[in-house]
């Protein structure tokens, strides 16, 4: 299975303000706004992206594993 990344859904002037998990479709993540530098807005998906992957695509990795 491939290992979901982050999708950048939504820019507003090149600045990346919403993504989403390549895996979870219904899931979304907003940066809350559109004033503030790139590289930022960036770092704030990247951050709740890999949270997200902590807790739900890592323990359905473990649980899997568990299962074997």
């Amino acid at each position: 299975m491939k290992k979901p990344t982050l999708m950048i859904l939504e820019r507003i002037d090149s600045v990346p303000v919403k993504g989403g998990c390549s895996a979870c479709k219904e899931i979304q993540f907003s940066t809350g706004s559109v004033i503030s530098n790139m590289q930022q807005h960036q770092k704030t998906l990247e951050l709740m992206f890999r949270e997200h992957f902590r807790t739900v695509h890592e323990r359905e990795d473990a649980n899997r594993a568990a299962a074997h």
